[in-house]
């Protein structure tokens, strides 16, 4: 039976989120009759929202079941990467506390995995995604797009989707990035593309009905800001050498 890791960065999560993580994976677990399902579990930090009933309910509730739990707030970068050194099949799924996206689609990611042998499977977020944002936040999600296609030159300019797939030789491309935050997914694709063997596509993916976005932050845009003009100085020497 195949193995698949499922890593998932948890930080002031809304209520439920436990009932809904638990739904979600037995619908998965049908599924997928044929892998069994590892739930990596990674609280960043997290001052509200996650208690000891959670907890147990997950336990009781999930075969595989991993809780790693941080002293305080890293950023969703560093806190995946903390998952995905515990992690240790030969294949991996990272995504949101609130599994933001269709059974259907985490199964395309996966299939893509297993069926084109794939390092790296990326999901590209539809026009309906961006209509659930706020409109700031929207224009700043597609001006990243074109970013990332004129300036990096990814051949996958979406990628701050918060759902992708590797397999061990994408796991260790993983493993060298440094962002803390939000731009970790940025840093991962422009390193698997740029100076690797590593074999990279990008499958579409949907929302789930219901899914809430939570309120953009200011202070996370500065702090995101500064990382970016860090990763664009480092990813014109890279590329310069």
């Amino acid at each position: 039976m195949r193995q698949l890791d499922i890593i998932v960065p948890c930080y002031n999560p809304l209520p439920n989120w436990a009932e809904t993580i638990i739904v979600y994976l037995n619908n998965l677990k049908k599924l997928l009759s044929f892998t069994e399902l590892h739930l990596y579990l990674v609280n960043d930090g997290s001052s509200q929202g996650i208690n000891s009933s959670d907890l147990a309910l997950l336990k009781a509730s999930l075969d595989n079941f991993t809780y790693i739990s941080l002293p305080k707030n890293m950023g969703k970068g560093y806190a995946l990467r903390k998952g995905v050194e515990l992690a240790n099949h030969d294949f991996f799924i990272y995504t949101d506390v609130d599994f933001p996206y269709l059974e259907e689609s985490f199964i395309q990611v996966y299939n893509a995995l297993l069926e084109d042998k794939n390092d790296v499977v990326v999901g590209i977020r539809d026009e309906n995604y961006y209509l659930e944002m706020t409109g700031f936040r929207a224009v700043l999600s597609k001006l990243l797009k074109l970013i990332n296609n004129k300036l990096f030159q990814l051949p996958i300019n979406d990628t701050q989707c918060g759902i992708k797939g590797f397999n061990r030789n994408g796991r260790d491309i993983f493993l060298k990035t440094v962002i803390p935050r939000y731009l970790f997914d940025l840093e991962y694709i422009f390193l698997a593309t740029h100076g690797s063997n590593i074999k990279l596509t990008s499958v579409p993916v949907k929302l789930r009905a219901g899914v809430t976005f939570r309120k953009f932050d200011l202070k996370i845009l500065f702090t995101e800001g500064s990382s970016f003009i860090k990763f664009v100085i480092s990813s014109f020497l890279q590329r310069s050498k």
